[in-house]
């Protein structure tokens, strides 16, 4: 029996359908955030291989854990282990980080809540009471004077006025001072901090706190008070730190609705919304990074490598899209289609209006699943999106031994510049492109989410390389163990491709992650050291401009848009006399060909 060409590839698995890529040197050109290479912490960082694989940023904050932190005694009141205060230091994290790695931003938090962990005179004897194991009790608030029945529940409710402090405002932000003048740490390493976490879900996670039963509205409320008495608080000490928040919860929580007369909002909205407001009232920015956090419930394999395109792509309809069915205040099943990152733009444009200047970041995110290549084409995908969105940070929450490749093929052999890759097969097999800011230098990631083989073209375009031989890197078949052991030690396959008239074709495997490498790649900015930012202090009369490089230029301006003062500097610090200025003005500061803005409120 003969079977035609057709039969042939389908009986040896082969994909015979060729799946057509372009990648435009002169589209989709961003810079590409070296924070997006990034990953949640602890105190057993492995410096070196974080140096190794090229890992830009580390989120060093809990979670939960950081919501009730007291620096002044480093301790923090665990949710998840019946509230009980543990020793948690914050201070030696960010002096290890700076003293072994000090070109890696560190993400801290600053809480919100209002109360922080005083003693652990009180906790729960949890060793004693079934030695120290886990179960679902562990969530109760048994801490403080707590105890449980015979059947498993709470029969006696912990006190949290034993075990917690009131924590205002002005004592959260304090410990930015404590590192710059008591640690003399440089802060530039620790300029984005995390405005607490997780805050619409406080009457779940920390209840021994927040009454469970608070109305939604209230709750809303009480998070943008607090939030925006923070932001104050840091703006005083730190003009120039990058806010993150809200950190919200999951995909259900980002659609809990409130109404307003006869409007109903969605939590992230309604945020958003409240958040502008103050800004303008106040002339104090309070928003630097919009922080969202996402854990997929899918199960099948199918459908969690499709999960990167709940953040920005408008016609994925995400079959767990259950929270957005809300959005109305109701159930709409008409609702299928998250696209959150787009909503959240849109809201951002809205109410802070263009040049806003706020960006997108991922603190958490995890999926269910064990198969390491599912870990590693997943996180490879949204690192993708991000390079193509210009989003600032992707943090996954747990961290799988198949991410070393993945993050250390992205950072150490990517470059600088985003630039569009298009597939006929988008769903299936992605591109992720990145150019140095020459353009002699271009790296093309090829994702292959397929459980079979795929023949790819790949065409440049406005993209200048000579014909031949040029490397191919490979991650497939990868083990559920660390093979990641350095830049030159690693799982990576090196194979190489032939260009020819600007284009070439190559085989991709199952389940694999690519790269063509033409040219001396420009990575992300590896290992450069970070830009001491611009200081600006304020007194009641004059407020004193610091700055890394020369001052060229400072202005002030109205709101009317009239420069209502102009001064001419050639140092490093200038002051500005502003006894004759009152209300919200925008400073603007020339250094040496880089324009810098703050909007400042004078009394």
């Amino acid at each position: 029996m003969k079977l035609g060409f057709l039969g042939v590839c389908l009986a040896m698995g082969v994909a015979w359908a060729q799946v057509n890529i372009e990648v435009d040197g002169n589209k989709g050109n961003r810079e590409i955030s070296p924070n997006l290479f990034a990953r949640n912490g602890n105190d057993n960082v492995d410096y070196q291989k974080i140096s190794e694989a090229g890992i830009h940023f580390i989120r060093l904050n809990d979670g939960n854990n950081a919501t009730k932190y007291n620096w002044r005694k480093k301790l923090s009141s665990h949710p998840d282990w019946y509230n009980n205060v543990e020793v948690n230091d914050w201070d030696t994290r960010a002096i290890n980080l700076q003293k072994n790695l000090p070109s890696v931003r560190g993400m801290f938090a600053f809480q919100l809540l209002g109360y922080a962990a005083k003693t652990r005179d009180y906790n729960f004897n949890d060793w004693e009471y079934n030695s120290s194991k886990w179960w679902a009790g562990c969530s109760m608030n048994a801490a403080g004077g707590g105890s449980f029945d015979d059947s498993g529940n709470l029969a006696v409710k912990g006190d949290p006025s034993l075990y917690l402090e009131e924590w205002p405002a002005d004592s959260t932000t304090k410990i930015y001072s404590h590192w710059k003048d008591d640690l003399k740490l440089n802060m530039s390493q620790f300029d984005y901090w995390n405005m607490d976490n997780e805050m619409e879900i406080w009457n779940h996670t920390h209840d021994d706190v927040i009454d469970p039963e608070i109305p939604f509205a209230d709750l809303a409320q009480m998070i943008v008070k607090n939030y925006v008495a923070v932001a104050k608080s840091i703006r005083k000490i730190a003009p120039d730190v990058k806010l993150a928040g809200p950190a919200g919860a999951n995909e259900w929580f980002w659609y809990s609705t409130l109404k307003e007369g006869d409007k109903t909002y969605t939590y992230l909205e309604y945020f958003i919304k409240e958040i502008a407001k103050a800004e303008k009232e106040s002339g104090v920015k309070m928003l630097d990074v919009f922080d969202l956090h996402f854990y997929p419930e899918d199960v099948t394999e199918e459908d969690i490598l499709q999960t990167h395109r709940v953040f920005f792509d408008k016609e994925f309809a995400y079959p767990k899209a259950n929270g957005i069915k809300r959005m109305d205040g109701g159930w709409n099943e008409n609702y299928n289609k998250e696209y959150i990152f787009e909503r959240v733009r849109e809201w951002l444009n809205t109410y802070f209006g263009d040049g806003h200047n706020i960006t997108l970041g991922v603190g958490e995110y995890n999926i269910k699943g064990s198969d390491p290549m599912l870990h590693a084409l997943t996180y490879a995908s949204n690192l993708g999106e991000g390079m193509r969105e210009g989003m600032d940070y992707f943090c996954p929450w747990t961290w799988y031994s198949s991410m070393w490749e993945v993050v250390h093929l992205f950072s150490r052999y990517g470059n600088g510049i985003n630039v569009s890759g298009t597939s006929t097969e988008e769903d299936m097999v992605s591109a992720y492109s990145s150019k140095n800011s020459t353009g002699d230098a271009l790296t093309v990631v090829l994702v292959n989410r397929s459980k079979t083989a795929k023949e790819v073209n790949v065409s440049l375009k406005n993209l200048e390389f000579a014909d031949g031989g040029y490397e191919f890197l490979e991650l497939s078949d990868l083990e559920d163990k660390e093979t990641f052991e350095s830049h030159k030690v690693n799982a990576l396959k090196h194979n190489s491709i032939n260009l020819k008239s600007g284009q070439f074709s190559v085989e991709l495997k199952p389940y694999s992650i690519s790269a063509a490498v033409f040219g001396n790649n420009e990575p992300t900015k590896v290992y450069k050291a970070m830009e001491k930012p611009l200081e600006i202090t304020f007194n009641p009369h004059a407020l004193t401009v610091i700055a890394p490089n020369n001052i060229d230029e400072v202005k002030l301006i109205d709101l009317k848009g009239q420069t209502v003062k102009s001064m001419l500097v050639g140092n490093h610090t200038a002051h500005i006399d502003t006894k004759a200025f009152k209300g919200v003005y925008l400073l603007q500061i020339k250094t040496e060909g880089k324009n810098h803005s703050k909007i400042i409120h004078l009394k």
